[in-house]
């Protein structure tokens, strides 16, 4: 195998290996880069099971650290879903 074919086989391994594990959404994020048409709703969940609409991101990731300020501002535990969302859905599919 030459060298480019075995650096993009380990980034790939590496991205799917993050991705399935404690960084689910970090793949998502990688092709979220292609396909801008796509957002993320960041709904919030008080400890009484109220649900609350933060604000929308571009990605999962600033989904988490959106729904993990809000809950370090309210002193209260991080429960939180990513509504995946397009110009015709709210919520497309639910992610953490």
């Amino acid at each position: 195998m030459n060298k480019k074919f075995k650096h993009i086989l380990s980034i790939t391994f590496l991205l799917f290996f993050v991705s399935s594990n404690s960084y689910a959404g970090m793949l998502d994020d990688v092709l979220n880069i292609f396909n801008k048409d796509y957002s993320y709703n960041v709904l919030f969940y008080t400890p009484d099971g109220r649900e609350h609409y933060i604000g929308k991101t571009k990605t999962i990731t600033g989904c988490q650290v959106k729904a993990r300020a809000e809950s370090y501002k309210k002193d209260v535990s991080n429960n939180y879903i990513c509504c995946k969302s397009d110009k015709n859905s709210f919520c497309i599919s639910k992610h953490r």
